[in-house]
C-alpha cells in the first residue's frame, strides 16, 4: 500500500486484520475504511491515532472514551480532542495535552475547562507598565 487508503479501494481485503494493520500504519486514516469490528480493535486504533491522531474520529464509541487511546491522539494531533467522549473532554490532563500541542484544541474541551483555560491565560497575562 502506498498511501493506506488502499482499503477504500479494496473492499474484499477491510476483512484482513494483516492487509488492515499494513494500510494503518501508513495512514491512520485508513481506519475510516476498516471493517467496523477493527474500529473496535484496541491495538489497531492505538496504532492508526500513533499515526495520525484524527483517526479517533473512526474508533468504536467504547475507544474514544479509552483514557490511554484519546492521550496517545491528542498528544498526535491535539484537535483529535474534538473526537474523544465527552467525559475526556472534562478531563483536565487530556485537555491539557491538546491545547499544549495546539492551541485550538481548547474549543473541543467542555465549557468547564474552556472557562479556567482562559481565566489561567488572563491571569497569566503581563500587567500594564
Amino acid at each position: 500500500t502506498q498511501d493506506g487508503h488502499v482499503l477504500q479501494y479494496a473492499a474484499e481485503h477491510r476483512r484482513c486484520i494483516h492487509v488492515v494493520t499494513c494500510a494503518i500504519k501508513e495512514n491512520g486514516m485508513a481506519l475510516e475504511f476498516a471493517e467496523k469490528t477493527w474500529r473496535s480493535h484496541r491495538n489497531l486504533v492505538y496504532d492508526a491515532v500513533w499515526q495520525n491522531g484524527l483517526a479517533l474520529k473512526f474508533a468504536s464509541e467504547e475507544l474514544r472514551s479509552d483514557l490511554e487511546i484519546v492521550q496517545r491522539a491528542v498528544r498526535q494531533n491535539g484537535l483529535a480532542l474534538e473526537f474523544a467522549a465527552e467525559e475526556l473532554r472534562s478531563d483536565l490532563e487530556v485537555v491539557r495535552m491538546a491545547v499544549n500541542h495546539n492551541d485550538l484544541a481548547l474549543a473541543f474541551a467542555s465549557e468547564e475547562l474552556q472557562r479556567r483555560f482562559i481565566a489561567e491565560i488572563i491571569q497569566n497575562l503581563p500587567g500594564p507598565t
